[in-house]
């Protein structure tokens, strides 16, 4: 757990609570919807989580791999978060996530409405989300998730637009 040490946002500080605590309250019931309230709640100062993202997160319900999706936002919003907004570069901050678990961009020419998918409004600007963090390639959404998210640089926070099954091109 030293990995996925929490900060409280403002003092710098570690708030105490860690994905053990976390897992420990939720049991066996950690799902999509809840990692990203947790998420949410954690790290106010840091990720702002679009009601798309918890929408589509909802079309996520019987994804298997729960406690990975948890782990790849906790570290998005931890080590992650802490390497960019020192200004360490994302070709070196990506390296926190496993093999294959992030993508910078979609591995396929996107169509019209494929990059509409990607787009996500955020106060009030439209924001094209093609980073993401990846599980899985299967063409449903019990075995493949991918989280949709966007660095806005002035706000030093993560913007997560998508939480949920493989949107298509």
């Amino acid at each position: 757990t030293q990995r996925f040490a929490s900060f409280n946002t403002k003092s710098g500080k570690s708030s105490g609570i860690t994905p053990s605590d976390v897992r420990a309250l939720a049991d066996s019931t950690l799902t999509i919807p809840f990692s990203l309230n947790i998420i949410k709640k954690s790290f106010p100062d840091r990720v702002h989580v679009l009601d798309s993202a918890f929408k589509s997160a909802e079309d996520s319900s019987n994804f298997r791999k729960q406690q990975k999706a948890f782990d790849l936002l906790w570290t998005l919003c931890t080590e992650y978060y802490e390497k960019i907004s020192n200004g360490i570069g994302d070709v070196e901050a990506r390296k926190l996530f496993d093999s294959g678990n992030y993508s910078s961009k979609e591995s396929e020419k996107l169509s019209g409405p494929g990059k509409d998918r990607r787009t996500f409004s955020y106060k009030g600007n439209d924001i094209f989300m093609e980073k993401h963090l990846k599980i899985g390639v299967a063409d449903n959404a019990s075995d493949t998730l991918r989280i949709h998210f966007e660095w806005i640089s002035e706000e030093k926070k993560i913007v997560l637009g998508h939480c949920g099954p493989h949107l298509d091109f």
